[in-house]
């Protein structure tokens, strides 16, 4: 997990280093990142749930992806610092969503998950 911290905060000082690191463009592709994270993670739940985290990081950071490449192909140009926004914030997304509000799962063999269910008293 160590890992995760130290390629985001790579990716951090990428943003920063770019003109204006905290326009109101980074925060939106941020705040989108987060969804998109969160949804991500939410997919990966159903189909990869002991990889809950990297998939819903990665699948989150696609439609930045998509359009930063779309903007490549006009005058907006590719922005490094807008993906590296994406890329945070759907690692956020991602993080939250698995660690927060899906239940913990542990893989218990092959096919076998143990889930553990909590609630918080209201």
């Amino acid at each position: 997990m160590k890992r995760y911290w130290l390629l985001s905060l790579m990716l951090l000082s990428a943003a920063v280093s770019a003109d204006d690191a905290f326009a109101p463009d980074k925060r939106a592709h941020f705040a989108g990142g987060v969804i998109a994270g969160g949804i991500g993670a939410g997919l990966a739940n159903k189909f990869v749930p002991a990889h809950r985290f990297v998939v819903g990081t990665l699948l989150g950071t696609l439609p930045g992806l998509a359009v930063e490449i779309g903007d490549a192909t006009n005058e907006a140009g590719f922005s490094v610092g807008d993906l590296a926004a994406d890329f945070l914030g759907a690692m956020v997304g991602a993080l939250v969503t698995d660690k927060l509000i899906l239940k913990p799962v542990v893989k218990m063999g092959s096919d076998q998950y143990l889930g553990v269910v909590y609630e918080l008293p209201l």
